[in-house]
Parts: structure tokens; C-alpha cells; sequence
């Protein structure tokens, strides 16, 4: 069995590990352009604030000769689907293909004189880091998670920040409105700017501008195969197929199926996509592997400020037609007679018969309530099995009386 995998991402490195081990005797080729083997992606805006010292800390050497895994450097070009070939400079023959060739930056045109930067590359974080300089301005276009956290980055190191979207609040496709205003007040007190809700075309003053405008699929190769493709990316089945037989695709460059409202779904994030791999590779290799689905879990930590969220916020509940109410408690991540204690706000979403179809939290211990959270939609939860739910109490870490559990209650109180 020769199985060959386009990209070394969190995707592909899942898709090799797990075709290795169904079937140790497969024949794996990896085809990747970069001159290293994994970059975690995700600590790019770290780097620039000084939390990580430095880009090599994000780079990962994986060892594929010593698990029996060959490496082929090389951009792809083209794949033959009927005679089942990779061409990438050379030619790569295949009985099984996994596609996980991930994302790349969306960046609207915007007229400028100023250079344009993306936090998606080694390369185009180093070109920015290289230009930030203390009271210079900055120019963030994007509210969402790279934005802010770039935002911040650049407003530690000494820069004019002043952050740009289109739409009305912060991380406005993950949490509502009024966790978004919390979230801006914070950033706000930093002294960074915001301007929310403006479209923008033209940039006229100097600065340094970032675009943070978002991703799309990878796939400009694909363009016109038998691979079908639709806007959230790559459509594969339950088994992370394609719609050619024995081609698989896994990570950013594909869409799944949300677990709230079953319509496919971009898949964006670095845990799905090493998930996603195992299903792929796994089946490859002769497996029978079914992946249910996505709920868009992710957490952002911007300085002190920890924001999380899972599954559908209010605007895409309205937008797919499920009346919902909500329950939205702010608490302590532990008792203040303890010793100092820090702010945490949990809002749950469910739908008009109390089930949860999404939870948003802000403050110290945002990520553990909405892990929390994620699992409890998964399992068919109640805003009533929340509210009963029994949690680890010690005052060190937390209180008796958890946030998570309160805004359960005050949920439970607009049901009919």
C-alpha cells in the first residue's frame, strides 16, 4: 500500500502517524515545500510579544526517516486522479491520497502605499517583526483571534495600535455582542484603538499593516480537478473522502459538518485538523474510522485577557433559524476571601427546550468551562444538566458555587 500525503501540518502529521499505524508495512511519502518539518502556527504572534524566544521555537523536526517515512520537498502542481500521480517537480505514484495542504491568508484589496504583512508564515512574521518600532503606528485589519493577539503583541513592544474590521464587535463570529464589549473595554484600557463596523478601502497614513482578515483553502491546484470543492473548502464525507475515490483531505483546506445544525463548516483549527488526519489517515490505510463533526472550540489569550467560546454564538443561531435564550453569569475563578481573585463571565446558549448549543467565557479559567462545555453539547446536555453538574471545589483554584453552574440557572429561568 503506498500512501502519499500532500502537506506537513497538524493534519498530515495525524494522517501519518495513524496510516503507520493501522498498516506498518504501508509505503508513506509526505510531500511538503517548507524547509523544516512542523510549524506551530498558533505561536506566531507570541514570538512577536516576546512570550516565545523566537520562530525557531515554533519549528519541529519529526524524525520521518526514523519512522519510516520518506520526505519529498517540492510545491504541487498538479495530481493526475486517473492515473494517480503527485506532480511536485517530480512524479509521486499513489494508491491512496490524503490532501492537507491547510490554509492560506485572505487579504482584500485595500490601497496603500504602506507594506502588508500576515501572521500566518515564519517568513512573513520575521519581515514584520523586523519593522516594528516603538511609536510607530500599526494598523491591525481583523478583530478576530490573529488580530487581536497581534494587536497586542505590537501595543507590548511600544507601537500606536489601532485595530479595523468590518463588523460590529471582536471575535464577532465566535461571541455575542455583549461578551465582545467586555473584551473591547479591556483591549481599550490597553490603549489600543478600535474601530469597529467600518469597511475600509484606503490606507493613507504611514504604519505598519497587518492583515488579519481571515483564511481560505489552500487549493488553487485543485482548481478544475474531480475534487469537488465549495466555499468552506475540500467536501469529504464522515470518512474524510473526497469526492474522488481513494483521495482523502483532512485540516484547513477542508469543510466538515458542524455538530449544531449538520451543514458543512470550515475547519480552522489546529486540534480539528490533527483529529481530522487520524480519521484520514487511518481509513487510508485500510481502517474504518468516522469523524462526527466540529463544534469550533478555540480559546485566545491576549495578555491577562483569556476568551473562549464553543459552538454556535446568537448571530448564527438567528442566522440558521434556532430560537434560543441564554443564561450569562460573572463570578470569581475563585472566593475572594481566599486571596486575590480574578473576573470570569460564562454565557451559555441553548435552544427555546433549554438544549446547549453554545457557550462563551472571558477571565481566568475561560478554557477549562468551555472544555467543559464542548463535551456537554457533544453528550446532548440540558442548560438543567449544567446546572447539576458536580465540579472540583477548592478555594486555591475555585469556588463552591461555579460560574459555569449560575449562568446555567439564570438560563433555566427563561424556559416557558
Amino acid at each position: 500500500m503506498k500512501i502519499v500525503i500532500i502537506g506537513l501540518g497538524a493534519a498530515g502529521f495525524g494522517a501519518a502517524l495513524a496510516a503507520k499505524k493501522q498498516d506498518r508495512k504501508a509505503d508513506i511519502t509526505i510531500i511538503d515545500n517548507k524547509d523544516f518539518d512542523l510549524l506551530h502556527q498558533c505561536g506566531l504572534p507570541f514570538v512577536l510579544d516576546g512570550e516565545i524566544k523566537g520562530f525557531d521555537k515554533l519549528k519541529h523536526s519529526l524524525n520521518l526517516d526514523k519512522m519510516g517515512i520518506k520526505l519529498v520537498k517540492g510545491d504541487v502542481s498538479e495530481v493526475d486522479f486517473k492515473e494517480k500521480k503527485v506532480i511536485c517537480g517530480e512524479e509521486v505514484s499513489y494508491d491512496k491520497l490524503i490532501i492537507a495542504v491547510g490554509s492560506k491568508p485572505f487579504v482584500p484589496e485595500i490601497k496603500t502605499d504602506n507594506k502588508i504583512f500576515t501572521v500566518h508564515s515564519i517568513k512573513g512574521s520575521e519581515e514584520l517583526k523586523r519593522d516594528i518600532k516603538k511609536g510607530d503606528k500599526a494598523i491591525i485589519i481583523g478583530a478576530g483571534a490573529i488580530g487581536l493577539e497581534t494587536a497586542v503583541a505590537l501595543k507590548k513592544k511600544g507601537m500606536d495600535v489601532k485595530v479595523i474590521d468590518m463588523l460590529e464587535s471582536a471575535f464577532p463570529r465566535a461571541i455575542d455582542k455583549d461578551m465582545s464589549a467586555i473584551v473591547e473595554e479591556k483591549l481599550t484600557s490597553m490603549g489600543i484603538e478600535l474601530d469597529l463596523g467600518s469597511e475600509i478601502k484606503e490606507i493613507k497614513e504611514k504604519a505598519i499593516v497587518v492583515m488579519a482578515t481571515g483564511v481560505m483553502p489552500n487549493v488553487t491546484f485543485l482548481e478544475g480537478s474531480m475534487v469537488k470543492i465549495s466555499k468552506s473548502g475540500i467536501e469529504v464525507d464522515e470518512r474524510m473522502m473526497t469526492t474522488v475515490r481513494d483521495v482523502y483531505a483532512a485540516g484547513d483546506c477542508v469543510g466538515v459538518k458542524s455538530l449544531i445544525n449538520k451543514e458543512r463548516w470550515p475547519s480552522i483549527l489546529a486540534n480539528n485538523a490533527y483529529r481530522e488526519g487520524i480519521i484520514a489517515g487511518s481509513n487510508a490505510a485500510g481502517g474504518d474510522k468516522k469523524f462526527k463533526g466540529i463544534l469550533g472550540t478555540f480559546v485566545s489569550v491576549m495578555d491577562d485577557i483569556e476568551v473562549a467560546a464553543t459552538g454556535f454564538n446568537s448571530y448564527f443561531a438567528e442566522k440558521y433559524g434556532i430560537k434560543t435564550i441564554a443564561g450569562k453569569a460573572k463570578g470569581k475563578n475563585r472566593p475572594e476571601w481566599y486571596g486575590p481573585a480574578e473576573e470570569l463571565i460564562v454565557k451559555l446558549i441553548a435552544d427555546d427546550k433549554g438544549k446547549l448549543i453554545g457557550g462563551q467565557a472571558i477571565g481566568k479559567g475561560a478554557k477549562e468551562r468551555i472544555n467543559i462545555v464542548s463535551t456537554a453539547i457533544k453528550a446532548g446536555f440540558k442548560l438543567s444538566d449544567i446546572a447539576e453538574l458536580e465540579l472540583g471545589y477548592c478555594p486555591v483554584v475555585s469556588d463552591y458555587y461555579d460560574v459555569l453552574v449560575m449562568a446555567a440557572e439564570l438560563g433555566i429561568r427563561k424556559l416557558k
